[in-house]
Formats: C-alpha cells, sequence, structure tokens
C-alpha cells in the first residue's frame, strides 16, 4: 500500500491534535500543504511513499521535509499550438492539384491591345515559387486572344516579352485574328518587324497551312511561309535576316498589294 504526502500531512496533524488535547491547548488548524508558481497545487502529485512495515507513517516527517527540500519542481511547458499548413508547405503533388482547382483552365482570354493587358490571377502574385509553379499551368491550360490590325503585332510582342512568367508564356496557346488592312495605311514596316521576330523564333506567325483569308492577308501568310521554311534551314545554309529581306523585297514586288 502507498501513501501520498497529503496522507503524512494529515497523519502529523492528528497527532499533533492529540497531543494538544492532553495538555489542555486549543485544537490545532490543519496545515495547509505547500504550493508552488509552478500550478502544481499540492505536493502528493508528486511524490508517492511506500509504507514500511511495524511503523506508524510511512518515513519520518523530518527525513520527508528533506527529500522535499531536494526536490526541484520545474514548470511544465505549454504545448506550442501547431501553426497551420500553408500552401508552399504541403507535397508539390497535392500543391498542383490545389494550383489547378484554383486556377481558370480551358478559358478564352482576350488580349487588347493597349497597355490595359489582363493581369494574372492573385494566387500567382502572392510569391515567386508559387508563380513559378502556377504560371506553367495557368498559361499552358487557357487560349490567349489578340487582334492584329495592320499587322501590327506589337501588343503581341509586350505581351510575350513582358516579365514575370515570360518563359510560361512561350508555352501559351495563341489564337491570332488577323485583320484586313485599312486601305491607304502603310503597313510593310509592321509587317517586316513581325516577320524578323518570327524568323527568330521569338513569337507565333500566320498560320502556314491556312488560306481563304483577305488577298492582303493571304499574302502576307505567303511571306510567312517562306521564312518559316528558311529559318528551318541548317546553320550554314540558314541566310542572314538582311539577306531574307531582300527575298521578302521581291516577294512584295511581285504581290503588288503590301
Amino acid at each position: 500500500m502507498k501513501f501520498r504526502v497529503r496522507d503524512l500531512f494529515r497523519s502529523k496533524f492528528r497527532k499533533s491534535q492529540a497531543e494538544n488535547e492532553e495538555k489542555g491547548d486549543k485544537p490545532a488548524q490543519p496545515p495547509t500543504p505547500p504550493r508552488h508558481d509552478s500550478g502544481i497545487d499540492e505536493w502528493h502529485d508528486l511524490m508517492e511513499f511506500p509504507s514500511h512495515p511495524g511503523t506508524r507513517t510511512p518515513v519520518q516527517l523530518v527525513e520527508l521535509r528533506r527529500l522535499l527540500s531536494k526536490h526541484e519542481v520545474t514548470p511544465r511547458p505549454k504545448p506550442n499550438p501547431k501553426l497551420p499548413p500553408t500552401l508552399l508547405g504541403l507535397p508539390k503533388d497535392v500543391r498542383t492539384r490545389i494550383l489547378d482547382y484554383a486556377l481558370p483552365t480551358g478559358t478564352l482570354i482576350p488580349v487588347p491591345d493597349n497597355e490595359y493587358r489582363p493581369r494574372e490571377p492573385s494566387i500567382l502574385q502572392t510569391s515567386r515559387p508559387l508563380r513559378n509553379e502556377g504560371s506553367k499551368i495557368y498559361y499552358k491550360s487557357n487560349t490567349f486572344h489578340f487582334h492584329i490590325h495592320n499587322f501590327d503585332a506589337s501588343a503581341l510582342l509586350a505581351w510575350l516579352r513582358d516579365t514575370p512568367s515570360k518563359s510560361a508564356k512561350l508555352m501559351a496557346p495563341i489564337k491570332l485574328m488577323v485583320l484586313e488592312p485599312d486601305g491607304g495605311v502603310e503597313c510593310w514596316s509592321n509587317l517586316l518587324q513581325w516577320l524578323e521576330c518570327y524568323y527568330k523564333w521569338e513569337v507565333v506567325g500566320l498560320s502556314v497551312d491556312g488560306n481563304g483569308g483577305p488577298e492582303k492577308v493571304e499574302a502576307a501568310r505567303r511571306m510567312f511561309r517562306e521564312v518559316d521554311r528558311l529559318r528551318k534551314l541548317g546553320e550554314e545554309e540558314r541566310p542572314k535576316w538582311k539577306d531574307v529581306v531582300k527575298i521578302l523585297e521581291d516577294m512584295r514586288r511581285e504581290e503588288k498589294m503590301l
């Protein structure tokens, strides 16, 4: 059988009360177990002492006090609440599924030919790691629509060259709506700039397999078809851009439409 420290105090109190009654003194008040700042109210929460056969109390009170005085009580540390998991703290496959759910996909997104370009979704603007991962999903899963007027592809070039997410935009499906140039408007310089960037693999051009558009658009398509053939030549056979311009100038004189 084991006795707690509380039982020791009670036993000591009964013994002291009996002695006082024999002497005729006033009954003593029960002692209060010691307290500690650590929040432990009673010492019996800390220690238990086995009883000794043949004795009235488990151990002598003096010995108990000596042991208690040597016992160091350390406050129990309060458990820190666990921080909620962040998106970057999740496994990559789980994070990819969340981004795929949060970002728009399968959408035709029009891009105007002015400075008011569509903003990226808010989740791509929170941090650089999320932008790097989410932009690949966003730009690969949506189609971006551009209107090309007078063969001016400056809005398309600015959108592709604009950072951030510049590398992800190269994978984006792009739909071009090339309008018939206005009469009396000089658009050869615009077309030549577009063809140069197309020759350097910096931008998409008119579909080389399409046909059936307006006459000037079809004339420009034939030029894109010729530039596409030249840029796919081997490094030794591929001409410099100034030589390509001469070929395009000859085609322009033959077309008599640009």
